[in-house]
């Protein structure tokens, strides 16, 4: 038991130490270039599009998000918004080239997921469990999650970031108005202007995905009092469901006028809602989207006891076991003094831990519908990454209880601990195994230039270079790649620049730009199928 003094330095501290520890791993292990990736859809349909004619931003370039038969592969969907934010993050990238290689998953999507979805997370935990140190332990605890960093390792449609960030800005500003909720009858400027940033954040997140809808169902959950108080029911709920009338103005008549408007065929989102058939949704789908999108996040296979035993992933195993048995010892220990006190009733009532269950069931059940007519969610990756939020909201009360009842910081920074290094080697075998997938379910995946764009033109890279890249895991090496890459760049300033727009205005064409690029020194080297299989994804076993 810590004095109080040194404990409320070791709350502060080891928290944060935690961070920086779990972000220091992310940019030197899962960020280096063995790890990270672009996946093919990018290079293959949207950069072409979005790179061929003018390398410039203006309104004509944005509006190439408002083509359906390419951004939506032929299905106008609701994330118009997502579309936009990825014309910006390729005209980004291409100015990068100005001063150096981008790194292959960089976008501007590393604001939100590294930056922004991390403090108002914090600020969130904060406001339901009014513990400073527990609110920086969710921040180190879902940073590491699959649903986070597969919006970082892998460079893929934004949308799944954006709807990430909108679900925990949404949540944060619904916690902060009722942290401050005026009395009964009561309602102040600071309400009025809250509410207002609230309501402006949801409208906007509907066009970053169809899973944002939820927000709407996660928000009274989570936030009862701001919406079924006697004297607020009246105001909130009736502001909230109206926001679907805009919505629909701009679906129906808007946005298919605009698409018209820039030459392209009619936003039609409304098709695509009549046409998304949910006969095929049935139970063992949604348990199915439930089992799996929990799996990774809770880390349900280490409960396989073949598991402990894998000779080629002992310190996997280890970390795994322990977090498991924490977890367990855990949840037992947080909840045994609610039986305790025979006061099981009021905690089922009052405790925020069984509405963010609620959450995370009625969530699954709703994206399990969405998903009827593409796909099971098989892991907690990219397609489950909203899931995360709420399973490290839930992880996070488990601590509080566990902390409020035994005052242990210290054992609950350990659980932390344990749970955050088991999540980490995790997700590095988790997004290798998923780039491995990718590649061997992509139709004649070597024609795909891939991230061939990021190495090739500025002639930043050597086969002994991208050795490096594949076996660098040190900061030393990686100071030694960035250094090596910056001159190699400085002195190709000129030629890289020519070949950057020779290439941007011949993008749109497989073809084409395959043989621009061939006349790059040493063509065979960057065109083998084996190059780039040995750069991009792992090597193919029976």
């Amino acid at each position: 038991m810590l004095k109080t003094e040194d404990q409320n330095r070791f709350e502060l501290l080891a928290p944060i130490a935690l961070i920086l520890s779990v972000y220091a791993y992310i940019f030197l292990v899962l960020l280096n270039h063995y790890h990270s990736w672009m996946h093919y859809e990018i290079s293959d349909l949207y950069a072409p599009y979005i790179l061929s004619g003018s390398t410039e931003i203006s309104i004509e370039e944005l509006m190439k998000a408002l083509n359906s038969q390419v951004m939506e592969m032929g299905v106008a969907r609701i994330r118009v918004l997502s579309g936009f934010f990825l014309v910006l993050n390729e005209k980004f990238r291409l100015w990068l080239w100005q001063f150096m290689a981008p790194h292959p998953s960089l976008s501007l999507g590393w604001i939100f997921a590294f930056g922004l979805a991390p403090l108002f997370l914090y600020k969130t935990v904060k406001n339901l469990f009014k513990s400073r140190y527990i609110a920086l332990l969710g921040v180190a605890i879902y940073v590491c999650m699959p649903g986070s960093l597969s919006n970082t390792v892998q460079y893929f449609h934004p949308g799944k970031t954006l709807v990430q960030f909108f679900f925990i800005l949404s949540l944060f500003l619904g916690t902060e108005i009722v942290k401050n909720l005026p009395k009964e009858g009561q309602r102040t400027k600071s309400f009025y202007i809250k509410f207002s940033l609230l309501v402006v954040t949801v409208f906007t997140s509907l066009f970053s995905g169809e899973n944002a809808f939820f927000i709407g169902v996660a928000l009274p959950l989570l936030c009862p009092l701001l919406f079924f108080r006697k004297d607020l029911q009246d105001f909130s709920i009736p502001i909230m469901f109206s926001l679907l009338v805009p919505v629909g103005v701009i679906a129906k008549f808007i946005l298919p006028h605009l698409s018209v408007s820039f030459g392209y065929q009619p936003w039609d989102i409304f098709s695509y809602v009549s046409g998304n058939s949910f006969v095929n949704f049935s139970l063992f789908h949604w348990t199915q989207t439930l089992s799996f999108s929990l799996r990774d996040n809770l880390l349900i296979d280490a409960l396989n006891p073949s598991y402990f035993i894998d000779s080629k992933a002992k310190l996997h195993s280890l970390l795994t076991g322990l977090w498991q048995i924490s977890f367990f010892w855990l949840a037992l220990s947080a909840f045994f003094p609610v039986f305790k006190t025979k006061d099981l009733r009021n905690f089922l009532k009052e405790s925020i831990l069984v509405r963010i269950i609620a959450i995370l069931i009625l969530y699954s059940f709703f994206y399990s519908i969405l998903l009827t007519r593409a796909l099971i969610v098989f892991d907690g990756w990219w397609y489950g990454g909203p899931i995360s939020i709420f399973v490290a909201i839930l992880i996070c009360g488990l601590l509080r209880i566990f902390y409020e009842s035994k005052k242990q910081s210290l054992i609950v920074f350990l659980m932390a601990l344990f749970y955050c290094s088991s999540l980490l080697i995790h997700q590095t075998d988790l997004n290798l195994a998923h780039r491995y997938f990718v590649a061997r379910e992509a139709i004649k995946w070597e024609e795909k230039v891939l991230t061939v764009h990021d190495i090739v033109l500025g002639k930043v890279t050597s086969k002994e270079l991208v050795r490096k890249l594949r076996s660098g895991n040190n900061a030393k090496t990686h100071r030694d790649i960035a250094k090596s890459t910056w001159v190699n760049r400085k002195q190709n300033f000129s030629e890289a620049a020519a070949i950057r727009t020779q290439y941007a205005e011949n993008y749109r064409y497989l073809r084409n730009r395959q043989d621009e690029i061939r006349r790059v020194e040493h063509p065979d080297e960057y065109f083998s199928q084996n190059y780039l299989s040995e750069l991009y994804f792992l090597p193919e076993t029976e």
